[in-house]
């Protein structure tokens, strides 16, 4: 069967991901549709340093998002273009959901597709509502090779699972804390001595880490973390309570 031209243009890669990056956002008063159009590397790293916990520095439209969903089942091709694009953005939402509970949803064999372009991300410690070892199961076989930043809301105490994330520079650590009953409704002291040294240990490339919220934690949890990454800029540490 002959194609048209226009069939055969639809089929080139660097068309659709024009059509489709524009599909997604709305172009600012300069021009440029979003900042991975203008830094890559180690400049995306720097430009996302300080951006908020947010999906709003993308700018993206939901209702898009779901148009550009729809693009990615209309053929393979579509699909291979759609998918990077729609991941590295959709879960550029720390409240997209949490790691273990979109790849859970996920069928085991196209996990890895999936991770391989996650920018951000979030993970929640909730033990009291979900299997622990469930959790750990489902991340422990994934490599993320381009997460950046790791936001962890701690609601119980629960190991970090054994997921690797080599270029990750970044993690928020949310405690969940309640000012009038923080032994009841915070995160549980005993959970950042383990913690620590699993990030000191598991994320060479971790350059900052900031506390988001008051917390109760040991005297010694983080000393620890200082001493075996020195490296890390460590933000927060006014909300500290020692227990």
């Amino acid at each position: 069967m002959r194609h048209t031209a226009c069939q055969r243009a639809f089929a080139l890669p660097e068309i659709l991901q024009l059509i489709f990056d524009s599909l997604l956002y709305s172009q600012d008063e300069d021009g440029d549709q979003n900042y991975t159009k203008k830094y890559q590397g180690q400049a995306l790293v720097e430009f996302l340093w300080d951006s908020p916990i947010c999906s709003s520095v993308c700018g993206y439209d939901e209702d898009h998002l779901k148009t550009l969903a729809t693009c990615a089942r209309v053929c393979e091709s579509w699909f291979q273009e759609a998918i990077p694009i729609l991941w590295v953005h959709r879960m550029e939402s720390f409240f997209f959901g949490s790691l273990e509970d979109v790849f859970g949803a996920i069928e085991p064999a196209r996990r890895q597709l999936y991770a391989n372009h996650m920018v951000r991300a979030s993970l929640h410690f909730r033990t009291r509502w979900v299997k622990a070892a469930v959790d750990a199961e489902i991340l422990s076989v994934l490599t993320f090779p381009r997460l950046l930043g790791l936001q962890i809301l701690i609601e119980d105490n629960q190991p970090l699972p054994g997921f690797d994330a080599p270029q990750l520079a970044w993690i928020d650590l949310d405690p969940h804390y309640e000012s009038a009953y923080p032994e009841v409704w915070g995160a549980d002291p005993e959970v950042y001595t383990p913690l620590f040294r699993s990030i000191s240990e598991r994320f060479p490339s971790l350059r900052r880490l900031s506390i988001n919220d008051n917390t109760l934690m040991h005297a010694d949890s983080l000393p620890l973390l200082q001493r075996m990454r020195p490296d890390i800029d460590i933000r927060g540490q006014d909300r500290i309570t020692l227990a």
